[in-house]
């Protein structure tokens, strides 16, 4: 589930860097003790939690929602190359 940009910008003026940075590790911190037990949902959830935090961070910090949106299309940009180098090449038939 993507993280909403009008979201992220109301979690950045309502939170400071430092609790938005806590709320990070928390997140993260959380995300990892239970995966380890196998609780994925939750996992999800706070992985999800863990995204908004880091988004409203970037959101303060880096220049506000146009900011954000240029990371995203950057990642996507990204991911999108690595999908198609890692795609194995498609074999022409021989035409003779």
């Amino acid at each position: 589930m993507p993280v909403n940009p009008v979201d992220a910008k109301k979690l950045a003026t309502e939170k400071n860097t430092t609790d938005l940075r806590q709320m990070l590790e928390q997140s993260d911190e959380l995300m990892r003790a239970v995966m380890e037990k196998g609780d994925l949902e939750t996992a999800e959830k706070a992985a999800q939690e863990a995204a908004a935090a880091a988004a409203a961070l970037i959101v303060r910090k880096q220049g506000g929602v146009r900011e954000l949106a240029k990371r995203v299309r950057e990642r996507v940009a990204g991911e999108d190359d690595a999908e198609e180098a890692a795609a194995p090449p498609i074999a022409k038939g021989d035409a003779s």
